[in-house]
């Protein structure tokens, strides 16, 4: 009796195998992709940013107030420093960014100075990026007045302006006012960021972030206030 021709002969294992992983190939292509699960929870106090006790009074009503305690002298704050400006340079008007220069050490003072003495001529945001790069590139200190006015020269200071203003009460009182300032938010380690004399937390890899999320929070704060 003659095989039935309408029959296949018997497929090889590996050729079924093989059908099998396209179909399986093909029937995960029709299912939609599923969302990449992501961290999504909010900062966390004592994770991710710390509460300041008691609360410090900020100076400029009606906006969130973001300070950087920072130092001329720290690594740290050289490489966090351009991150911090280009966040800066992304909030909106009612958010006031300032920098409190602040000093452990003795030596650390004229850097505080030179810092005011800048910003009091207007040339803070001009300068700020090569004060750092002149003291970590440069490995020029500019811890002495005599530094400062080798320095601001070259950049079109006027050097007897710049001591004047160096050497005011006006400059003293503000280094006061930083140092006490640090003392009083419980500054023990820069770079520092406080947001509205609230909270604070360091450089991190969540920083921006952590920051957004503060800064929302109390931008909706402000605006439950308003009338």
């Amino acid at each position: 009796m003659k095989p039935n021709a309408s029959r296949s002969n018997p497929l090889p294992l590996g050729v079924h195998v093989r059908r099998l992983v396209l179909g399986l190939a093909a029937l995960l292509l029709m299912v939609p992709s599923l969302p990449v699960l992501a961290d999504s929870a909010p900062p966390g106090e004592g994770r991710d940013y710390q509460r300041i006790d008691p609360p410090q009074p900020i100076e400029t009503p009606g906006k969130v107030e973001v300070i950087f305690f920072f130092g001329y002298w720290c690594p740290h704050c050289n490489e966090f420093d351009p991150g911090f400006l280009d966040w800066s340079k992304k909030q909106a008007a009612d958010v006031a960014i300032r920098h409190v220069p602040i000093a452990f050490a003795a030596w650390q003072e004229p850097l505080q100075r030179l810092f005011y003495v800048l910003e009091s001529l207007g040339k803070e945001t001009e300068l700020h990026s090569k004060v750092f790069a002149a003291i970590h590139v440069d490995h020029n200190p500019l811890n002495t007045l005599e530094l400062q006015t080798q320095f601001v020269q070259k950049n079109g200071i006027d050097p007897k302006k710049y001591t004047d203003l160096y050497n005011s009460f006006s400059i003293q009182t503000r280094v006061r006012r930083a140092t006490q300032m640090a003392q009083n938010y419980g500054v023990d380690g820069i770079p520092f960021v406080a947001v509205d004399g609230k909270y604070h937390l360091g450089e991190q890899a969540n920083t921006f972030a952590v920051l957004d999320s503060l800064v929302a929070n109390e931008r909706k704060v402000l605006t439950a206030g308003k009338p």
